[in-house]
């Protein structure tokens, strides 16, 4: 939809809302010369985005947003607990008033070993803002499950913020 939603224009030919169905993906490799990157997912049924194998985003000088949003499953599960694909993300963005890198996962799931955010890498995963802004992570999930998960991925930020909040309800 391009409807203004979720801090979109509306009308303006770019899509707003968030896709339903599981976004699954394997070896990820965006790059935006400099524009935004946004990614949004909301399931029913499976993770909201499940992303396996190598994840290499790249937007330069624009912004990574990632939302991902499930009632049975997880949010967000980049590469899974028992992948060995590496994780990378960076933003250079100078955006006073927002992160470079703004990743939320959230599920209303009750079910045992789930999650609201889960970033999982073989050795070297990072996430990297590299320009004045920061990185925000938050994971929220139902009571009883993990919020934010993570595994073989550091956080660098070069001037910016590093925020990572477990926001359990």
């Amino acid at each position: 939809l391009d409807d203004g939603a979720n801090g979109g224009t509306a009308s303006d030919g770019l899509p707003d809302g968030y896709t339903t169905g599981t976004i699954s993906a394997s070896n990820l490799s965006p790059y935006s010369g400099g524009g935004d990157i946004t990614v949004r997912g909301s399931a029913s049924s499976g993770a909201g985005l499940a992303w396996s194998g190598s994840t290499t985003i790249r937007s330069g000088n624009g912004r990574v947003v990632i939302r991902g949003e499930s009632s049975d499953s997880h949010g967000i599960d980049l590469n899974g607990v028992n992948s060995s694909g590496v994780i990378s993300i960076v933003s250079s963005s100078n955006d006073a008033s927002n992160p470079a890198i703004d990743i939320e996962g959230r599920t209303t799931s009750t079910t045992a070993a789930t999650w609201g955010l889960g970033l999982f890498s073989a050795a070297g995963g990072a996430i990297q803002a590299t320009g004045t802004a920061g990185i925000r992570l938050l994971g929220q999930t139902a009571s009883g499950n993990f919020d934010y998960y993570s595994i073989g991925v550091d956080l660098l930020a070069t001037s910016g913020a590093i925020t990572v909040t477990a926001d359990g309800s």
